[in-house]
């Protein structure tokens, strides 16, 4: 597979993560990449979701600088990780100690905190979103992917009756002790015969191995009226496009709206509305099942082309700025610009 950029952040082994890790997460990245580098993890290489398998490579580091390599399918312009870590392996890795204490290092100590920084920042924007667009009542709600239940909390408060999957034990033991119904699991353990008002799949989507078959399987726990709130990083709108904050090995897929969208349509789901930059640099909204037969993907051939030319204006706003730091231009820049303020 040929490469698409050079950048040091995607390849350099002494390229620092993108924030300072603990002595606890450095010492747990280290294990993951020797546990990578002996073969203990299984990895596989699957086709894109359009069924190709023509690959250009991004980056072999993730933002934290563990061993994942990221590409783009150069058919419709789908970044993913490839390889990855086998669906057998991503699911110790997302009950392990590995994935939450690397990625979650501010997840909330005390079970009180639930109400706390998550509800504050961006539960309750979640349910204030929600409830702006559902006028009928929202009784029943399912979420796959619930962690603590920071987005059923404010549900729950309300009455109505929550249901949550997750695989992480501690952080569902700690929902439990607020009294919601938050269990170990994934859909697999949805009861066959359960409907709902509303399902809530919050940054979950992206590190799933099979989106369309989740998504084809959670429309049809929906009411009739029922609605699926989607979330996701929206590749395009992250302040380092690419960089050192999106990239991770948990992602499976990075989705824009293009490449989003027409394989929601194909699970047989229409957004109602469709947002972008939804709580920041998200893309997502409220999808309702359709009676009209699932249209196959359409040609997004173009967006390979488009991401590559946004990867590449990247790399050279990355290069132009090294230079500046080098020269020490940005320090007198911001030492004019906070004069400026001060007069």
């Amino acid at each position: 597979m040929k490469k698409i950029t050079s950048l040091p952040f995607y390849f350099s082994t002494t390229y620092p993560p993108y924030v300072v890790l603990s002595p606890e997460q450095v010492a747990l990245r280290n294990k993951l990449n020797d546990m990578t580098d002996r073969g203990d993890i299984a990895y596989e290489h699957v086709p894109c979701l359009c069924g190709k398998t023509s690959f250009a490579i991004i980056g072999a580091y993730d933002r934290y600088r563990i061993k994942q390599q990221t590409v783009i399918c150069t058919l419709c312009g789908l970044i993913q990780s490839m390889p990855r870590m086998t669906q057998k392996a991503y699911s110790w890795f997302y009950s392990s100690d590995f994935y939450r204490k690397l990625y979650d290092h501010n997840t909330p100590a005390r079970v009180e905190d639930i109400t706390g920084y998550y509800q504050d920042r961006y539960s309750k924007k979640r349910y204030e979103y929600i409830a702006s667009h559902i006028k009928a009542p929202i009784i029943n709600i399912l979420e796959i992917g619930c962690a603590g239940g920071w987005n059923l909390y404010p549900f729950f408060k309300k009455g109505a009756r929550v249901l949550g999957f997750d695989l992480g034990p501690d952080l569902v033991a700690k929902g439990r002790s607020l009294g919601m119904d938050l269990n170990v699991g994934t859909i697999d353990d949805v009861p066959a015969q359960e409907k709902f008002d509303l399902i809530i799949l919050a940054h979950v989507l992206e590190h799933l191995a099979n989106p369309k078959e989740i998504l084809q399987k959670l429309a049809s726990h929906l009411k009739p009226q029922g609605a699926l709130y989607i979330e996701v990083p929206n590749i395009e709108r992250y302040k380092k496009f690419l960089g050192d904050i999106q990239l991770q090995n948990a992602h499976l897929y990075y989705y824009s709206p293009t490449t989003l969208l027409p394989y929601v349509k194909e699970a047989g789901l229409e957004p109602r509305p469709f947002t972008v930059d939804i709580l920041g640099p998200n893309i997502g909204g409220l999808f309702y099942t359709t009676k009209a037969v699932p249209a196959r993907a359409t040609d997004m051939s173009h967006e390979y082309t488009r991401m590559v030319s946004l990867i590449r204006k990247n790399e050279w706003r990355y290069r132009i700025k090294h230079i500046f730091l080098k020269l020490h231009i940005l320090k007198l820049l911001a030492s004019i610009r906070n004069a400026i303020k001060r007069t």
